[in-house]
């Protein structure tokens, strides 16, 4: 796949929800010796990671500004902690039509208008990953053990989707920003 990157499309909070997110991402990596959540930014996933050919990255930015536009921004919550599998652990997003709506809308339209190998289906379960993927057995207890009961409150603004792309290197960067009308 050496003319192919790979990208994911994603929501990511902004200013401090943001830093807070990211700090709590670099504690538990810390602690817990779990890398693999830092190669990128705190985020929400709503199309998981496919491949796309390099000269195809425009159609997809043109597709994703065109699709934004038809979008108004709103709001969701952030409500505690929650895990899968013994295996991640993540920050809660309060259960949000629009944000359903928005994500299955994409989804459709994606797979649609795009030519684009279909990536990994999978029910749309929206959550901020802390830990996952490196994070042993032995690891996930302690963390759970520490963030099961734990709070966590805050709210985010939806007003962006984000195109993240591979850098095979040090993870996913930012490759372009999409802004939703604004309410």
């Amino acid at each position: 796949m050496d003319d192919s990157s790979l990208y994911f499309i994603g929501l990511i909070p902004s200013g401090d929800l943001q830093l807070q997110l990211h700090e709590l991402k670099q504690d538990i990596s810390i602690r817990y010796k779990t890398y693999h959540a830092l190669k990128s930014p705190p985020h929400i996933t709503l199309i998981p990671p496919f491949w796309c050919p390099n000269d195809s990255t425009s159609n997809i930015a043109v597709f994703l500004k065109d699709f934004a536009a038809s979008f108004h921004s709103f709001k969701i919550a952030l409500d505690d902690f929650g895990s899968f599998d013994q295996r991640v652990v993540y920050v809660r997003i309060q259960k949000n039509t629009l944000l359903t709506i928005l994500q299955k809308s994409l989804s459709t339209s994606f797979m649609e208008k795009l030519n684009i190998s279909k990536p990994k289906e999978a029910s749309f379960h929206p959550h901020i990953t802390l830990a996952f993927k490196d994070l042993t057995l032995k690891m996930f207890q302690k963390v759970w053990e520490k963030y099961e009961n734990e709070r966590f409150q805050a709210s985010m603004d939806v007003g962006h989707l984000y195109l993240l792309k591979h850098n095979k290197i040090h993870g996913w960067k930012e490759e372009g920003r999409f802004p939703l009308l604004p309410t």
